[in-house]
């Protein structure tokens, strides 16, 4: 579902890119306590995924400025922490340089 849809097959259509996007953002929304009283669950349930769920998110194309990188920067982040195994550090990205997640502002939908 979802997780899928955040690594959407080809970055050159547009609304495939658009869709990868606002999919990767909808999934961070669902993981904020201030826009979901039940993110604890879904976070538990996101971690708990499998390593190939994780790779087809295509968080490093997110990340380099093809999609969400401050979405995608809350789930790497949230990865690392929860899931040390799956060598995130390995990212060559710096994390600091990308806004931390706050919230969601609720006119843009977008992590601020």
């Amino acid at each position: 579902g979802i997780i899928e849809s955040c690594g959407m097959g080809s970055w050159k259509s547009f609304n495939l890119k658009r869709s990868s996007r606002q999919s990767i953002a909808l999934l961070v929304r669902l993981m904020d306590p201030d826009q979901n009283k039940h993110s604890a669950e879904i976070q538990s349930v996101f971690v708990n995924s499998s390593r190939e769920m994780f790779e087809s998110m295509k968080l490093i194309k997110h990340l380099s400025g093809g999609g969400d990188s401050q979405a995608a920067a809350f789930i790497v982040k949230l990865l690392r922490r929860t899931r040390p195994e799956l060598g995130l550090d390995s990212f060559s990205f710096d994390l600091n340089s990308i806004p931390t997640h706050q919230s969601i502002d609720p006119d843009t939908r977008r992590v601020v």
